[in-house]
């Protein structure tokens, strides 16, 4: 992530993924892939933490992205470094499915008592290169936080994040790129060149995007 791939004109957001001529190293995170792209990220400065003070929060923006193998869009939230989960995805495509089509992934991520798993509610998006309006409104409810989730304005599903409430989340918009977007295991064919994987310049936009929450008197 560089932040000269990341831009702003008109009010819209762009992350800019370009395929490098060679490999600029080896990824420092897990699962240590190789960096043939220099791609740009966005974090929120305010942290998300749904409590009794604040037990709701509004999540949404509206998003343009190029889809395709080895390309991985995401706006979403994350447990604060090194809590995680929570992890709510609002937008996240990965790569295509089967059938070579898009669909966008509501994931919620909790906390078990043998370690982590997810709720997702798959949406298909025959056009995810326009702009369309992704959205989580996040409440209290006891220990734990509920999500709902939208598309385009339309109810998609309801998630619990388990354990969630008072726990310190931030806000991310980033663009990964490379083989692991497309379920290619560490070491297999394509791993050393990160393919599939686009090459030129791949785009991720944004634009209208926000957060707001109520107070509790």
């Amino acid at each position: 992530m560089d932040a000269a791939q990341v831009s702003l004109s008109q009010g819209v957001l762009t992350l800019k993924a370009t395929r490098l001529p060679a490999p600029s190293g080896i990824s420092p995170q897990p699962p240590h892939a190789p960096l043939w792209y220099r791609s740009g990220a966005v974090h929120a400065k305010r942290q998300i933490i749904v409590n009794d003070q604040f037990p709701e929060y509004d999540i949404e923006g509206e998003f343009a992205t190029q889809t395709g193998p080895g390309i991985w869009p995401a706006f979403w939230t994350t447990g604060t470094w090194p809590e995680w989960p929570p992890e709510t995805d609002i937008l996240e495509y990965v790569g295509v499915d089967e059938q070579g089509k898009a669909v966008n992934f509501f994931n919620t991520y909790y906390k078990t008592g043998s370690g982590e798993t997810y709720q997702r509610s798959e949406v298909p998006v025959a056009d995810p290169d326009v702009f369309h309006t992704y959205r989580v409104w996040m409440y209290k409810s006891g220990d734990d936080v509920k999500l709902d989730y939208y598309f385009d304005g339309d109810y998609v599903a309801t998630h619990i994040g388990y354990g969630w409430a008072g726990v310190a989340q931030t806000l991310i918009i980033n663009l990964q790129m490379g083989s692991y977007a497309s379920n290619v295991e560490k070491g297999g064919d394509g791993w050393a060149d990160q393919r599939p994987g686009p090459d030129g310049d791949t785009y991720f936009r944004a634009r209208n995007v926000w957060f707001g929450r109520t107070r509790a008197w």
